[in-house]
């Protein structure tokens, strides 16, 4: 029978060995973990495919371009590169607008709250209708009563006294009267008031406008609408310095005379209902664009037809027409006022 002072050496001994066992498991297994993680830091497991749930998508839409011809182009970006984009981008819906029998009673609903309350008349064909307002000089208001677009302009050439009136607002306040034009309408979307506002200055030359170097010289402002950035990603149009909307105003007291001119082409966006896209890298789509295939948007059309890239990145394409879906492009941007675009989406998802 063992002793008490022979269970004690034992006990003495177990708690000795079996703490430095205690130990070595805790450590061990701190140190294991670490090497997991480590491992999957540097090994992530590669992310799921793109959804490419709308199935194979329409072929983005571009007008005919001012600029034709090739052009040479040189990379001279900050680091003298490409970026690297990801693998993929999303796809929004955007909802289809279909006719139905109360599209002109909405129209003519819509043409009140932005002051037109006499009967309109078809004008061009079955979907736009034509109101006009004669005044000092004509108002007219053009609506494609379908799609909702919208064109308002007033004849400011036939107003003798309209140019004399310098009560022009600045660029704050000419935020807020477009805002409030369209907030009355009932047409100031979410996306819109978050959206980028730019502000410019316009002279007279004649029965044209031209644009302005400041306020002091300027007869009208005009204010560009862009609905707000996606993802970071800008939302431009197919002339990057036009927005979606299009304001031009006037320093008349009066509303009416106010707004001078208004050029409406929102369609809306389901941004709950999207999807994830292949999309190219940058240098494809630079061997595109050397290849003729992308839109030139801008250029100051100089003598030289080598185009220094000053600036490539990701944007979506808003256009004019209602389109199925909201899409991104390869924006390249370069000296002498240079801007194209090209496709992001990957040629298999595009019919």
């Amino acid at each position: 029978m063992a002793t008490l002072t022979e269970f004690a050496y034992h006990t003495r001994k177990f708690v000795k060995y079996g703490g430095a066992a205690l130990i070595f498991i805790i450590v061990g297994r701190l140190i294991l973990n670490m090497a997991i993680n480590l491992w999957k830091q540097l090994h992530p497991p590669p992310p799921p495919p793109p959804t490419v749930a709308f199935g194979k998508l329409p072929a983005l839409t571009f007008p005919v371009s001012d600029y034709d011809g090739l052009f040479k182009y040189q990379v001279e970006t900050p680091n003298q590169k490409l970026p690297v984009f990801p693998d993929r981008a999303t796809i929004y819906f955007m909802p289809s607008i279909q006719a139905n029998l109360l599209a002109l009673d909405k129209a003519k609903q819509k043409a009140v709250l932005l002051g037109f309350t006499q009967a309109p008349q078809p004008f061009k064909d079955e979907e736009v209708y034509r109101w006009v307002k004669n005044e000092v000089a004509a108002r007219i208001l053009e609506m494609n009563i379908i799609s909702g677009t919208f064109t308002l302009t007033y004849s400011w050439e036939n107003d003798p006294t309209i140019l004399s009136q310098k009560n022009l607002p600045g660029e704050e306040q000419a935020k807020i009267e477009i805002s409030n034009f369209l907030q009355k309408a009932g047409l100031y979307e979410e996306d819109l008031q978050l959206g980028e506002k730019k502000v410019s200055y316009l002279k007279t030359s004649g029965r044209k406008l031209l644009p302005a170097v400041s306020l002091s010289e300027a007869n009208f402002v005009q204010v560009e609408m862009f609905r707000a950035d996606i993802e970071e990603l800008p939302v431009l149009t197919p002339d990057p310095s036009k927005g979606i909307i299009s304001f031009t105003l006037s320093g008349a007291a009066d509303s009416q005379r106010k707004i001078v001119s208004v050029d409406y082409n929102y369609f809306p966006v389901k941004y709950d209902s999207f999807a994830t896209y292949p999309i190219k890298t940058a240098a494809t789509a630079l061997e595109q664009l050397k290849s003729g295939q992308g839109f030139i948007a801008s250029w100051n059309k100089s003598e030289n037809r080598t185009i220094i890239i000053r600036r490539v990145y990701l944007a979506y394409l808003d256009i004019k027409q209602p389109q199925k879906f909201l899409q991104p492009i390869i924006v390249f941007q370069g000296d002498d006022n240079f801007t194209a675009y090209v496709p992001a989406v990957t040629s298999q998802w595009v019919n």
